[in-house]
């Protein structure tokens, strides 16, 4: 019975086996849809193709084809017909599971393919629309990078999106459809949204520490580009499954990738990503401290990189060899590295990675012996608005922080310890353990008695 509900398109069926078809789950839904207008029933008929569990107002007109005072009018009705029902949130909606397998069950059966098709792609552009859209708010220097953000979607009703904080508030708030969307994209063969909705989806999931879901939106996007045979597309998502693999701590995955990328890169004649792949690597032999390795990398792809991503990628490799010299003790190299890296991340308007060239900067004032100046740095770091940093680069500032007021404010060192550790344990991150063992060696220090 469990094996049989867990199908969607059989659910149905299995909970409607009964001699007493007053008690028929399928007659009880028949009885609700039959009462509904014909206008009604065609939008309702059609909300059970969205893909997602909850849905807004506006991808429900996109979707029946409705302008947006008519698509609340109904959504309202259904609502009061008990076939949707109203969500936490002003203007959204939600099917019950059943509900929404009956809803395209009839869709199959009373509305034509061509009709069903309309609807579909009508809802995978607006999720795409306004995922570009968000996407390009957050990431400026990209809007030229990805081979799919070229795609033209228009969607309608469109809903504004601005500022950094409403983009992630929208991503934040849609996630679970997008993934939802990619899928149905994959499934129906609507290759160029596959790839549009992968590229702007994963972002927001990596940076949510998303894994499972993360990883079904980049195989789905490489299966698609190979049966495509898109290659710099393929590259892209290579180079795009290498750095998730790289911050779920799957090293051996991330490494063959990455390699696998600059491959196909240097097939291809792109030197931009075939930096790409070598900054990846230079940043992996960086964490298991191969420094050497790591600027062998680093080196090499720094002059294949001027003018890539509106000088965002060279500033990105100039950060990344001041972590290598600070990592090798050649803390003023590091300054020279990351003071360049700061101006390129400005100029390209790069505010999450300012935040972490400002880290970078403090941990080599705190190796020169700076510590006043490494403190200031990481204060400034913290001080870029939450919504520009990502959540383990401000993991990082804070256990540097932690590291340079141990001795002096042990309380807020702790307080910053603590803090790091929450979000390092819930990206699984494998600096958790080093954070933890500095709150457990101050507990130990407290727990003391002093001799006497």
């Amino acid at each position: 019975m469990v094996a049989e509900l867990a199908d969607e398109d059989y659910r149905l069926d299995v909970l409607s086996r009964s001699g007493d078809e007053r008690a028929a789950v399928r007659a009880v839904f028949d009885w609700s849809y039959r009462r509904l207008a014909a206008e009604h029933a065609r939008v309702f008929r059609l909300l059970g193709l969205h893909p997602g569990h909850e849905f807004g107002v506006h991808v429900a007109a996109a979707t029946a084809g409705l302008d947006l005072p008519e698509a609340r009018r109904v959504l309202e009705l259904l609502a009061e017909a008990h076939l949707v029902e109203r969500a936490a949130m002003r203007g959204r909606y939600r099917f019950h599971d059943l509900l929404r397998a009956y809803a395209a069950g009839r869709a199959e059966r009373e509305d034509t393919p061509a009709d069903r098709e309309d609807a579909r792609q009508r809802l995978l552009k607006w999720y795409a629309c306004h995922a570009k859209t968000a996407y390009e708010v957050l990431y400026r220097a990209h809007r030229d990078w990805y081979p799919s953000l070229s795609l033209t979607v228009q969607a309608h009703p469109e809903i504004s999106i601005t500022g950094r904080q409403g983009a992630w508030g929208w991503f934040d708030l849609e996630r679970e459809n997008l993934v939802a969307a990619v899928r149905v994209a994959d499934r129906y063969g609507h290759t160029p949204l596959v790839f549009l909705l992968a590229v702007t989806t994963a972002m927001v999931l990596n940076r949510r520490g998303r894994w499972d879901d993360l990883f079904d939106v980049h195989r789905r996007a490489l299966a698609a580009a190979r049966r495509s045979g898109d290659r710099i597309t393929e590259t892209e998502v290579l180079l795009n499954l290498a750095e998730s693999y790289d911050s779920a701590n799957q090293w051996q995955n991330a490494h063959d990738t990455y390699r696998a990328a600059r491959e196909l890169a240097r097939g291809c004649g792109d030197e931009w990503r075939e930096a790409v792949a070598l900054n990846g690597l230079g940043v992996m032999y960086a964490q298991v401290g191969q420094y050497a390795t790591a600027r062998e990398h680093l080196v090499e792809a720094l002059p294949l990189v001027p003018g890539a991503q509106h000088g965002r990628m060279e500033a990105v490799i100039e950060s990344n060899l001041g972590v290598v010299c600070v990592g090798q003790g050649a803390y003023r190299q590091a300054l020279h590295h990351v003071r360049r890296s700061l101006a390129l991340r400005r100029q390209a308007q790069d505010r999450e990675g300012e935040a972490h060239v400002l880290h970078i900067m403090a941990l080599a004032h705190q190796g020169i012996g700076d510590r006043p100046k490494a403190i200031e740095l990481c204060e400034q770091a913290l001080a870029i608005k939450e919504h520009d940093r990502s959540p383990r680069d401000t993991a990082a500032i804070l256990v540097t922080i932690g590291d340079l007021l141990r001795d002096t404010v042990t309380a807020r060192a702790v307080q910053c310890w603590r803090e790091a550790l929450r979000i390092y344990d819930d990206f699984g991150d494998r600096r958790a353990p080093d954070v933890r063992q500095r709150l457990q060696g101050v507990e130990v220090s407290s727990d003391t008695p002093s001799s006497t």
